[in-house]
């Protein structure tokens, strides 16, 4: 049973929306990485962009895979969330977000247009961290210059949906790309 201060505690801070992001009060079971995945899709030849994770990443080295990134506090400004339900903030646009970030900081390109929502997935991390991944396809400017991030990938291939075979991907990307080209 909860004490008489404890139980203030716990109405104050559901009375009003939170004022910082923390985890102090959350459980350790239920806190996850976010990680949201774009698949980069070239109009004018039908090709996907794969990079090549360094041999020192801890979750699937050497492998072939498709740009992503973490969701991080600094990507939720709760001075702007896109509205207020009660004293929940609400933010709809955050993964559209990372992930034109983050595709932007692994390959230099651009996003054209809109993310379209893909697949999720919740998996365990090689470390023991649980991640919930979302992904999205999206078209990219034409033209542009794949920039890889520096000690992050080593090599990147624009291919067609027939080609991806050849690549040592992760696994479930060749099925993941397939699924998504069909969305377009």
């Amino acid at each position: 049973m909860l004490q008489k201060s404890e139980k203030i505690l716990k109405w104050t801070l559901m009375d009003k929306p939170a004022e910082a992001i923390s985890i102090e009060h959350a459980k350790q079971d239920k806190l996850f990485y976010c990680v949201v995945t774009v698949i980069p899709f070239r109009e004018s030849d039908e090709k996907v962009l794969l990079l090549k994770r360094s041999e020192t990443e801890k979750a699937h080295p050497d492998k072939w895979a498709i740009p992503g990134g973490k969701v991080e506090w600094q990507d939720i400004d709760l001075e702007r969330p896109d509205e207020i339900n009660g004293t929940v903030l609400d933010y709809h646009h955050t993964f559209d977000e990372v992930g034109a970030r983050e595709l932007f900081e692994e390959s230099a390109q651009v996003v054209k247009g809109e993310m379209v929502f893909n697949d999720y997935k919740l998996y365990i991390r090689p470390d023991g961290i649980p991640t919930i991944l979302v992904q999205f396809i999206t078209k990219v400017e034409e033209d542009q210059e794949v920039i890889l991030e520096e000690g992050a990938f080593t090599d990147y291939a624009w291919v067609s949906e027939e080609e991806i075979d050849s690549y040592d991907c992760v696994k479930g990307i060749r099925t993941e790309i397939r699924a998504a080209m069909q969305k377009l």
